[in-house]
């Protein structure tokens, strides 16, 4: 399941960050962002040093909000684990939006993508 999410976290955001209009794209593939989840503990969801901006403490929510645990294999189908993905992959743009003020045509790169 780790190398699914990382994968799909890294062509979701690169394709989205990689276009002139990443709000076009989105709009395209029929993704609607969240607005940014407040943090389920004493952290927040990023920090800007200069130019970078670091995100943590993200998960795959379902439509409810709730968090989805298990494994791909074990509790969860390959589709399953693949919509967790993606899901945990929309709420890190809806992240990255609420950080740029709303313009995601200012991320200009995705240096690294984690999911533990």
């Amino acid at each position: 399941m780790r190398k699914l999410i990382l994968l799909s976290l890294f062509f979701i955001s690169l394709d989205v960050c990689a276009q002139n209009d990443p709000e076009q794209k989105l709009k395209e593939l029929q993704i609607r962002l969240p607005e940014m989840s407040n943090p389920a503990g004493t952290y927040v969801k990023f920090v800007q040093s200069g130019k970078l901006l670091f995100l943590s403490g993200h998960g795959p929510k379902n439509e409810k909000g709730e968090l989805i645990t298990g494994r791909v294999g074990e509790t969860l189908t390959l589709q399953q684990g693949y919509d967790a993905a993606k899901a945990c992959a929309i709420e890190l743009i809806a992240t990255l939006k609420a950080a740029t003020g709303g313009d995601l045509r200012k991320i200009k790169r995705i240096l690294i993508s984690r999911k533990y």
